[in-house]
Parts: C-alpha cells; structure tokens; sequence
C-alpha cells in the first residue's frame, strides 16, 4: 500500500466513494480525494489495497471491564489458580488476542474475591 499525493497542492490524497457518479447513474466507483484544495483522482489499479486498518492489542494493556465479570455465569471459573493479592483460589477467567495480529490468545483472570487482574502469560 502507498500513499498518494495531490498533483495541485501536494497534499496527501484519501480514498473515498464518487457519490457523484452514484447519484447519477446508480454505480459505485472509487476515487481518490484532496481535503485541501478538493481535487479528484479516479483510482486506476483496483487490485491494490487503498487503506489498511491495524488495531494493536497487547496482553500487559489494562482491560476495561465493562461489568463485574466475577457474577456472569456464562464465564468459566477455576478453583485451582491462587490469587497473588490475596491468595483466594477461585477467579473468572476468559481468552484475550496478544500481539498484533492476533495469532496468540492467554487467559485473563480475575479474583472473585478482590477482583484483582492477571494474565496466564505473566507466571
């Protein structure tokens, strides 16, 4: 994937959808746009790729708990793992991607006692 640039005002060029042409005629068709000066490109190569979007997770970032996971009963438990906080051996746990793309997953646990939060990979 490359970036391209405006041929009036040199800045960068984003892909976006003709609605133009779509309004007109009813046919999608992709075009390169200038946010500056407005001017447009048709986008010629189709087989390459005009944006790519990467979401970097990391296993060490703080999850944020939406809810208290400790009372959902659909959520595995364990009664074999001690808590490092306060020694308690029952905690909720479920599997979360590390890395970027994903290819890897540890479990995340969390204390029914102290809701305290570890990770299967930090033993």
């Amino acid at each position: 994937m490359f970036v391209k640039f405006c041929g009036e005002c040199s800045n960068m060029l984003y892909p976006m959808e003709d609605k133009a042409l779509r309004r007109s005629t009813k046919q999608r068709s992709l075009i390169y746009a200038c946010r500056s000066c407005g001017n447009k490109e048709a986008v010629t190569d189709l087989s390459e790729p005009v944006f790519r979007h990467v979401i970097a997770h990391q296993a060490s970032e703080v999850t944020q708990e939406t809810y208290d996971v400790t009372a959902d009963p659909t959520l595995p438990r364990t009664y074999e793992t001690a808590c490092r906080n306060c020694g308690h051996k029952e905690a909720v746990y479920f599997q979360v991607p590390v890395g970027k793309n994903d290819d890897m997953l540890v479990l995340h646990f969390v204390c029914v006692n102290c809701r305290e939060n570890w990770f299967s990979s930090d033993d």
